[in-house]
């Protein structure tokens, strides 16, 4: 594994270390697990489903392009990545306008806290390589853009969370 592989490793790791952390500080019981009600499960499988059928269709998508012989320039972790983000932007516009994103134990302030932090520390993972020269490379767009699309993916869902509130106070 080169130097670069084993980052991403490092930051998965990391990542997943911070997520446990975040849980633990922003519900307002302490644990780690969400809870939920029974509408909200119901809401919640739905749509885990429709972000299932989004990733599948992103992946058959992906692998017609490669049957065809398209070259996308992109490193192959990205466009796999790629997958992952367009089922986790289902599932959070869905829960968002369905009413079941937000748990009952969740303290809303500090997750949306957390998720501005979170994309700042994104974006900086990001800009280094791309002032550097590295975030694309012969023309391939390189493993460090997975730190820009966690940003703008969490920006999305923060742009969500804001018209879903705007909509719940017009209807006021």
């Amino acid at each position: 594994m080169n130097a670069n592989g084993f980052g991403v490793v490092i930051g998965i790791i990391v990542g997943l270390i911070i997520c446990v952390i975040i849980f633990k500080i922003c519900n307002r019981d302490g644990r780690v697990k969400q809870q939920f009600d029974e509408r909200q499960e119901a809401i919640r499988g739905k749509g885990y489903r429709y972000a299932f059928y989004a990733s599948m269709i992103y992946y058959a998508l992906l692998m017609v392009l490669e049957i065809g012989e398209v070259s996308i320039p992109v490193v192959t972790p990205v466009l796999v990545f790629g997958g992952i983000v367009a089922g986790m932007i289902t599932l959070g516009l869905y829960t968002i306008f369905k009413n079941a994103y937000w748990a009952n134990n969740n303290n809303q302030k500090k997750y949306l806290i957390s998720m501005i932090i979170i994309i700042i520390i994104n974006i900086l993972g990001g800009i280094g390589p791309a002032f550097s020269g590295r975030l694309v490379i012969d023309g391939v767009l390189q493993i460090n853009a997975i730190n820009l699309i966690c940003a703008v993916m969490l920006i999305i869902l923060i742009a969500a969370l804001c018209i879903k509130t705007y909509l719940v106070k017009e209807e006021e």
